[in-house]
């Protein structure tokens, strides 16, 4: 283009002196044009070579570019890949830290077992099994602890009369067996079947603990601590599993009252006698007697108002069993049902008086007319 361009200003100059100087020799014009020709090359060669420098420059400018940008992506790279390693290293650390936990709970775990036999037992345990010796009576409580003697580590039993329970740790099946089979002979309105609630627990920590995810009970190793440990936990799992009955019997009576508002919404009427309403009222309020008065479910069991060191975990191991909020959530049904119960109740009251009413106004009648026929006749 700058060549194209250079031409055309020799020849716009060549008819320009043609113009001007029409007498001028043509030696005259072919020195002029030699002259022109030279400042048109020059010209060319001050276009190709800034064009040569402008396409060095950008040639020089995108390769600098590109290769800063690589090397940036190349850092990147190599930053993720450091981070993904460290990352991935991090993971496998604690994969085989838990790893090497769990291998370690499952080489020291013992079983702890929480078992319901009856609403309770007699307050006098004589002819203790094999095995098997009174080490210790809490006389606040009335709480037995017995110490299994077998095995190479023997075992400890904690039996609660007011519960009807018995809290095993660390004994072996059979003995466990035959330590129920005793107590049978001191059941007091036994259950068929028993309830059971197990437990794992570990000892020679450094304090005690309890995990909510796998329900890991860690004991503390020293031995006056370790015991300490034990009954408090125990009378917290004793109660809970106390109150697997009281909530069986609270299903039972709300199954038996299900069928009624459905029954009543329907025919307008209940076929339930007064005496079937009368017996689920007592019942009922002989569960919420117990469970509200005559047990120490509710409140925190005297033992710990003189033994205060327990009562934290105590507090702890109630907590994990939810025994205030199964407490509370069993009152409420037992309010319901009750309430149920009483509508039903003044719905048959009020047919009672209306039927009285009834015979009344027959009765009134009879007389009015046996009157008027004794007048006339």
């Amino acid at each position: 283009m700058s060549m194209i361009m250079s031409n055309n200003l020799g020849c716009a100059a060549l008819r320009t002196l043609r113009r001007i100087c029409p007498m001028t020799s043509r030696q005259h014009i072919a020195s002029s044009s030699t002259y022109l020709s030279s400042q048109s090359h020059s010209l060319n060669n001050t276009f190709n070579n800034f064009n040569n420098r402008h396409i060095t420059t950008s040639t020089s400018t995108s390769t600098s570019t590109s290769t800063y940008t690589s090397s940036q992506t190349r850092q990147y790279s190599s930053f993720r890949n450091r981070q993904s390693s460290n990352n991935t290293t991090q993971q496998q650390q604690q994969q085989q830290q838990q790893n090497g936990n769990d291998e370690d709970i499952s080489m020291d775990t013992l079983t702890c077992s929480a078992i319901c036999l009856s609403k309770s037992f007699k307050k006098e345990l004589h002819s203790l099994p094999d095995n098997f010796s009174l080490e210790k009576v809490f006389h606040v409580s009335n709480v037995r602890w017995l110490r299994y003697n077998g095995g190479e580590k023997g075992g400890d039993a904690f039996v609660f009369p007011s519960f009807g329970c018995v809290i095993s740790w660390g004994i072996p099946e059979d003995a466990q067996r035959t330590l129920l089979t005793w107590l049978k002979e001191y059941e007091v309105e036994g259950n068929q079947p028993p309830q059971l609630d197990s437990y794992v627990y570990t000892d020679g920590g450094s304090r005690f603990e309890i995990t909510k995810s796998r329900e890991i009970i860690t004991l503390s190793a020293d031995p006056a601590a370790n015991l300490n440990e034990k009954f408090a936990v125990s009378y917290a799992f004793a109660q809970s599993v106390r109150l697997f009955l009281i909530e069986d019997d609270v299903i039972k009576l709300s199954e038996k009252v299900a069928q009624l508002p459905d029954e009543l919404s329907k025919h307008g009427t209940v076929r339930i006698s007064k005496k079937e309403i009368g017996k689920q009222l007592g019942e009922q309020m002989k569960i919420k007697n117990y469970l509200n008065l005559h047990s120490d479910i509710i409140d925190t069991p005297e033992h710990f108002w003189e033994h205060t060191e327990g009562e934290g975990i105590y507090k702890i191991v109630r907590s994990h069993c939810e025994i205030d909020k199964r407490v509370r959530i069993m009152n409420e049904r037992l309010n319901l049902i009750s309430g149920i119960y009483d509508v039903i109740n003044d719905e048959q009251k009020h047919s009672h008086s209306i039927r009285l009413e009834r015979i009344i106004i027959a009765l009134i009648a009879i007389e009015g007319t046996s009157g008027i026929l004794h007048w006339f006749y």
